[in-house]
């Protein structure tokens, strides 16, 4: 079975024709549309400038007509229509049809959305259907669906009770009202709503698709005949009665999320032959308070009903629901994996024993009741997000030379003292109109560790180019920026490169195999690394650097390059290519 999505189509101008509420969902409708130039909003619903685009359905509307002229249909465009009952287009529309007030497209007939209102218990996708489009049964949910012999490709179907597949149909399979590749081989959807309280999938399945059996709510046991290799991403996440689960020697990989939010599940075994699981296999499990691992298994190991590497240097998984406020790791360890104490609410005090040299992504993030953290010196590297929320934690001795520290490692521990404030983002203060010379007193810290003071920019234009390495976009503007810088120096105009990457070996290799830039680079990462140094010596006041990206603009984008003018104010926040050409042109005429 194959899967897709729907594009976000782009148009070229915004002009706002009626003042009308902006929905959430229209304002998704408008991201990456960098082209954007209009967007008519009628009364009703709204419209690109040209009438070929449908951006927007009126979310109160019970019926809607589709306009002879539309061609391409917003992703989101049927957000929150919940009291939608049919749908109609007008005659000799080339894209779209309706069959019994359900949105059809051409060429090869596919399933674009099916009414909300539109309350059928049973429900028959029309033969010649190939395709159901993502999101087009949003809002939706049936007793039943037939798929027609034509069916090829589909994403999600809320159906509560059975699945049905016409006859000659050859990518669906059923049994037992439960949908199945043709080949049996691939369990794809298990009724939600199906009254079983226990299964046993089938010899031939080797695959359980992502979300088969997400939400079900009266699974409380499933058995595995040998044969599963794969658990997909989500597979029974939020299967609110699951109790137990028996998994077969067989299974290789479990996805992420795929037993996630099963409040009734108390423990877990990973079987003989299971080498690979994602980080957040059972996240949220608020009755977890065991994971076992078979004494066959060459991967994994549990040491009191907490999941480590068979070598024990991995720390994976800290279960949920585990009996006790404190937990001292066992020697040997030498990593904390990636959300291995995700949302443990009980634990108050953790201590790690010397050898540990890495926190992972997210380690201890949103552990409520977390006071106390003590950390060996071996401590190199700490993770992004590693402490996020833990708004209890109080006391933490970091080592004092990390090789490598992430950003937001403590964003929101607001127990912590006041210096850590400063490494929650590591963007230092931020400005609502920042002027070069007043907020802004040091540029940054060069690729050699200096400061670099504002001084040599003050009465000077400056460009400020946030860029990457691993922008190509970035690379592309250095030739033009070069030639402009060549033309007009002399004049008084500087550039500051201010590179974000995070690796500072990236920026090494890169510079090894370019030519140095004539201008001064400054690094966020080494910004940052100055300091968190401030933060881990408190001896005093607490070294803060400007993001200069964050403090001119709202963009997440590569490149941002801000135009500043002698004064030290802004004069434009897209100054590249032919536009930096001309901007510069008009500051330095005449001089």
């Amino acid at each position: 079975m194959k899967f897709f999505r729907v594009a976000i189509f782009c148009i070229e101008r915004f002009e706002l024709k009626y003042l009308v509420p902006v929905f959430f969902g229209l304002i998704f409708s408008f991201a990456n549309c960098q082209a954007l130039e209009s967007v008519v909003l009628a009364a009703e619903n709204a419209f690109s400038q040209d009438g070929k685009t449908l951006i927007k359905v009126d979310p109160n509307a019970t019926s809607l007509i589709i306009p002879q002229k539309v061609e391409r249909i917003s992703s989101y465009a049927f957000q929150r229509c919940y009291s939608l009952e049919s749908i109609a287009v007008e005659k000799g529309n080339p894209i779209f049809f309706a069959v019994d007030g359900v949105l059809f497209s051409k060429p090869e007939m596919s399933l674009v959305f099916y009414p909300p209102a539109r309350k059928v218990e049973d429900y028959s996708i029309p033969q010649g259907t190939v395709k159901v489009l993502r999101d087009a049964f949003a809002h939706s949910f049936f007793e039943t669906v037939e798929f027609p012999a034509s069916l090829e490709e589909v994403e999600e179907v809320p159906v509560a009770e059975a699945f049905r597949v016409a006859k000659g149909n050859k990518t669906f399979s059923i049994q037992n009202g439960i949908l199945f590749g043709q080949s049996g081989k691939t369990l794809l959807r298990y009724p939600s709503s199906k009254e079983e309280e226990s299964y046993t999938v089938p010899k031939s399945v080797v695959t359980i698709a992502h979300s088969a059996f997400y939400g079900n709510r009266n699974l409380k046991s499933v058995i595995f005949e040998e044969g599963v290799v794969t658990i997909e991403g989500y597979a029974f996440n939020s299967c609110s009665a699951l109790e137990s689960v028996k998994l077969p020697n067989s299974l290789k990989t479990i996805e992420m999320g795929a037993f996630g939010s099963c409040d009734m599940l108390k423990s877990f075994r990973l079987p003989d032959g299971v080498s690979k699981i994602h980080s957040l296999f059972v996240v949220s499990d608020r009755s977890l308070n065991s994971i076992e691992v078979s004494e066959k298994n060459k991967y994994f190991k549990s040491v009191d009903g907490v999941l480590f590497s068979k070598d024990g240097s991995i720390l994976y998984c800290y279960p949920i629901a585990k009996d006790g406020t404190s937990y001292i790791a066992p020697q040997g360890v030498e990593k904390i994996g990636d959300h291995a104490f995700y949302y443990c609410a009980k634990l108050e005090k953790v201590e790690l024993p010397e050898g540990v040299r890495e926190l992972g992504n997210s380690s201890f993030a949103y552990c409520d009741a977390l006071r106390e953290v003590k950390l060996p010196s071996t401590i190199k590297s700490v993770d992004t997000y590693c402490f996020v929320d833990c708004f209890s934690l109080e006391s933490i001795n970091l080592p004092k030379n990390p090789t490598s520290f992430g950003r937001k490692v403590f964003k929101g521990c607001r127990s912590l003292p006041e210096r850590f404030k400063a490494l929650d983002d590591g963007e230092g203060p931020a400005y609502e109109n920042p002027i070069l010379g007043e907020n802004i007193t040091v540029v940054g810290v060069d690729l050699e560790g200096n400061d670099v003071p504002v001084d040599e920019y003050l009465g000077k234009v400056v460009l400020v180019d946030c860029w990457t390495t691993w922008c190509g976009f970035c690379i592309a503007e250095v030739p033009c920026i070069k030639g402009m810088y060549d033309k007009y120096h002399d004049k008084g105009f500087e550039v500051i490169s201010y590179n974000c990457d995070d690796d500072l070996e990236e920026i090494e290799k890169f510079f090894n195999r370019t030519d140095p830039y004539p201008w001064k680079v400054v690094s966020q990462q080494l910004a940052f690394n100055k300091t968190l140094q401030s933060v881990l010596e408190d001896s005093g006041e607490v070294k803060r650097y400007v993001n200069l990206m964050k403090a001119y603009t709202t963009s997440n984008g590569y490149p941002t390059m801000v135009l500043i003018g002698r004064d030290g104010k802004v004069i434009d926040k897209n100054a590249r290519g032919d536009h930096l050409v001309e901007l510069l042109e008009k500051e330095f005429s005449g001089r």
